[in-house]
């Protein structure tokens, strides 16, 4: 197992305890109490405050692969402001009756996930999670269990995403995970030992591990990609009794710990020594060995390589990706051989009147997939 290594302590004027955090870059951080967002650099110099914000949620606010600030304002608009805090548009109008309570900008797609509520006299009757793309549109809502159909969140209060692109929230006495297509994949309730769990702010490192801290036993706990508990910090000893926020930059390996009780934010240093090399290495076998199957199949096809792959192409970030391509290659496969089909059935047809009957092949065509109305490219 890796160590933390405290780099820095630091106490943030102008806030009275860390709910958020949000990193910029290894010396720029956002962060929150739950009626003030202050932008503080390593040494808690106040660089900027942002006045309009939703008071009393927890992760209202996150940081888009461009640097722009994203968060929620008091009437539940979701903006953006730019990295010199100068210009603020707003990427999604609040317009119904959900209302947004957290939200993250995932680096790998740059999509926006955001946790609805739907709320009644400030009791929450429903919530989920809602996709949005770069343009704003919503693309996915993560809501029930795919398998008992029962609702998957209830007080939902921080969400991230893993590098796999499972989404994960901090729910009540729980952590929910569901993969990227919205596939409950498991609910972590708590140590082994039977202890019960309140989680708050999460976040996941470059082994793809999900941190968490647990309000319970003041700690920071450690889990697989998977649930599978793996260790818990306690940090008392470096000033923080009740971690409350989490954030980690994966360029730098930093881990941002704020406190529940204080302005104070540690910054640490995750030491991953050979895990790093090992788990990259197994992701890359993991990824190349779907990479080879998709090229294989597509060569089997086509006789030629879909596309070049760059150089810099990490294939278990873009897995999602490839399955994409390889079901609209099946799609379209299947919409050639429709229209192929149903140009040999208007012919038989021509020819029936002639008195001529045509002897088709036998083809179970109600096995194959009716086309798209909005397909039309053919395969090469």
């Amino acid at each position: 197992m890796y160590r933390l290594e405290l780099r820095k302590s630091i106490r943030v004027p102008g806030v009275s305890s860390v709910w958020h955090i949000s990193y910029v870059t290894s010396d720029r951080f956002w962060i929150s109490d739950g009626y003030n967002l202050i932008l503080t650099n390593t040494s808690g110099d106040e660089l900027h405050h942002q006045t309009d914000i939703l008071s009393d949620v927890w992760g209202g606010h996150t940081v888009s692969t461009e640097g722009d600030l994203i968060c929620i304002d008091s009437e539940y608009n979701i903006n953006k402001l730019s990295t010199d805090n100068k210009l603020e548009t707003t990427l999604i109008k609040y317009t119904e009756a959900w209302k947004p309570l957290c939200v993250y900008s995932s680096p790998s797609t740059r999509d926006l996930l955001v946790v609805m509520c739907d709320t009644d006299t400030n009791i929450y009757i429903e919530a989920k999670v809602v996709r949005y793309n770069i343009t704003g549109e919503s693309i996915q809502t993560i809501q029930h269990d795919n398998i008992t159909g029962k609702r998957l969140y209830s007080d939902p209060i921080y969400i991230t995403e893993n590098r796999n692109g499972d989404v994960i929230v901090s729910d009540w006495g729980c952590v929910v995970v569901t993969d990227r297509g919205g596939k409950h994949r498991f609910s972590y309730k708590g140590h082994p030992s039977g202890a019960e769990l309140c989680p708050l702010g999460i976040c996941t490192d470059a082994l793809s591990h999900i941190l968490l801290c647990d309000y319970i036993t003041e700690s920071v706990q450690i889990l697989d990609r998977n649930g599978e508990f793996l260790s818990q910090i306690q940090i008392s000893s470096h000033g923080i009794n009740y971690p409350r926020s989490l954030s980690y930059d994966a360029d730098t390996h930093l881990l941002w710990v704020g406190s529940a009780d204080d302005s104070r934010v540690n910054i640490y240093s995750c030491i991953y020594g050979d895990l790093l090399t090992a788990t990259a290495a197994e992701e890359k076998k993991t990824g190349s060995d779907f990479l080879d199957e998709s090229l294989k199949l597509h060569q089997q096809k086509y006789g030629e390589e879909p596309f070049t792959v760059p150089h810099d192409f990490d294939p278990f970030i873009h897995r999602k990706d490839l399955e994409t391509e390889l079901i609209t290659t099946e799609i379209e496969e299947k919409t050639y051989i429709g229209i192929c089909l149903l140009m040999l059935l208007d012919f038989h047809m021509f020819l029936s009147l002639k008195k001529a009957p045509l002897a088709l092949p036998n083809l179970d065509i109600m096995s194959l997939s009716a086309p798209p109305s909005d397909v039309t490219t053919l395969p090469r």
